[in-house]
């Protein structure tokens, strides 16, 4: 069976940029979600900090609810960039508290 070279470059560059593309964000963003949690958790119990400055970057909402607001525009493609500047900032000081977390041990 002859699968033409253009057809199944066609069908493997629409596979990559979109099936698969989806899935690993879908996946990315779940854990995203699970980290935030522990975030946010860690923040309100252990560092008072940590929460002043989640209440900054998100003044109008929680970070849960704000996570679920997000998650349809990114996965689409069609995040506000006021909103992707809160996800980047929200990313930031969780890589902060991370290497804090690492430095104590």
């Amino acid at each position: 069976m002859a699968y033409p070279g253009e057809v199944f470059n066609r069908d493997a560059e629409h596979y990559y940029q979109e099936t698969l593309r989806k899935k690993h964000m879908a996946e990315g963003f779940k854990i995203l979600i699970s980290e935030f949690s522990g975030m946010d958790l860690w923040a309100g119990f252990r560092e008072p900090v940590f929460r002043d400055i989640i209440n900054t970057i998100l003044p109008d909402t929680d970070l849960d609810h704000f996570l679920k607001q997000v998650k349809n525009p990114l996965m689409a493609q069609d995040l506000p960039a006021e909103q992707i500047k809160k996800l980047l900032f929200l990313i930031m000081l969780y890589v902060n508290m991370e290497a804090d977390h690492a430095a104590l041990r």
